[in-house]
């Protein structure tokens, strides 16, 4: 009898996850990107880097995103390795608002956390943002990020 029971919630549940997931359209699950800035207090000048973004949760209404990558401040002459976590929150069908948290490891010794808050538009394969990205180490920066869907 139990494992009549637990065939049949097997069974009911593989259907319920096939019919949800038939309804929904598929999405990327990650981007690759190259991003171009200035920094807004003239401690690292202009600024460089490239990064991919996993987004392993996605619904309709917020997507959970995990950023690694890496940013050069050609004034500091250095950068730093970069670990960002965050969502992105539709606000029409190719517009969304984005907030990400993070550390940066510098390249010279020690780590800042990173507060980046930004505003994009995607295409089916592309994506391309504005982000304001403020670093503990008093550093901050206007980037564009120009992605392209994996």
């Amino acid at each position: 009898m139990k494992k009549n029971l637990l065939l049949i919630l097997l069974l009911s549940s593989i259907t319920a996850f096939t019919q949800t997931t038939a309804k929904q359209p598929k999405k990327h699950i990650s981007d690759l990107g190259v991003s171009l800035g200035s920094s807004l207090d003239n401690l690292g000048g202009f600024s460089s880097g490239v990064d991919i973004r996993f987004i392993p949760v996605s619904t309709q209404k917020i997507s959970w995103t995990v950023t690694p990558g890496f940013t050069y401040f050609n004034k500091r002459n250095g950068g730093f390795v970069v670990l960002k976590s965050g969502v992105m929150f539709p606000v029409t069908d190719r517009l969304y608002v984005s907030g990400e948290t993070g550390i940066g490891i510098f390249t010279e010794g020690g780590e800042s956390f990173i507060l980046s808050p930004g505003i994009g538009t995607n295409s089916k394969n592309l994506n391309f943002s504005l982000r304001y990205e403020r670093f503990s180490s008093d550093t901050s920066q206007l980037a564009f990020r120009l992605s392209i869907s994996l």
